[in-house]
């Protein structure tokens, strides 16, 4: 005979964190299997609800991930900013590059975690168009662009050597987007070590911007004084 006295209340469900489950649960299914290669079944059984417990969160397996990449929108602000730094005629040329480097690496090499790489790297291969359509995406060529311009307006004044912005700036900006989004490739490699597990990161992405602008000066010895209101930009984003 079952004793009614000793049995409780099963457990109320956590609306917040069953949604925060869910979410963590297909971040790493999407970094590891990619958007088509990720079920919506396998998310719900490792999350340990239901498919339609978590359509009822997220609505789709599509709106999880859109969420998800809504992650990367604070590089929204990089085409607006950056065509702000490139029109401030206070800074000189090497502060502008020396700010949206700084801006783009602090951004984004360091205010997400080590899923995004790798999500938004598997969305440029399977969701181009998605890609390319998106607010993100377009903000970063924007911001591509000023960088060119800042570039090649450079060395109109004498302060750059080098003739082609558009593919320094390319350069640049892949170069850095390769690094973080490869992350788990280099990891363990002496390469890896200086960039990722370095004591003082930002002495080494430091060094690697001031030499980006040296490169472009051809100036090995060239440097860089940064005014107060450079610092007071670099500071406040």
């Amino acid at each position: 005979m079952l004793d009614f006295t000793k049995m409780t209340e099963p457990k109320k469900r956590n609306p917040e964190k069953t949604k925060k489950r869910i979410y963590k649960v297909a971040k790493q299914e999407f970094a590891k299997h990619g958007f088509h290669g990720t079920s919506a079944e396998k998310i719900a059984s490792k999350a340990k609800v239901s498919k339609a417990m978590m359509f009822y969160y997220f609505k789709s397996k599509q709106n999880l991930y859109m969420e998800i990449l809504n992650e990367f929108i604070f590089l929204e602000k990089i085409a607006p900013l950056f065509n702000e730094i490139e029109n401030n005629k206070n800074l000189s040329p090497y502060e502008k590059i020396y700010i949206m480097n700084h801006v783009f690496i602090d951004s984004y090499m360091e205010k997400h975690d080590k899923y995004m790489n790798l999500i938004y790297f598997h969305a440029i291969i399977e969701l181009p168009k998605m890609v390319k359509n998106g607010a993100i995406f377009k903000s970063l060529l924007e911001g591509m662009e000023s960088m060119a311009r800042v570039i090649d307006k450079g060395a109109e004044t004498g302060h750059f050597k080098f003739a082609n912005g558009k593919f320094a700036a390319f350069q640049q900006v892949v170069f850095l987007s390769n690094v973080n989004m490869k992350k788990a490739l280099y990891e363990g490699t002496s390469i890896g070590d200086i960039l990722y597990n370095a004591k003082d990161k930002q002495a080494v992405y430091e060094k690697g911007n001031i030499n980006f602008i040296r490169s472009l000066a051809f100036n090995a010895e060239l440097e860089i004084e940064l005014s107060k209101e450079a610092l007071e930009i670099i500071a406040n984003n």
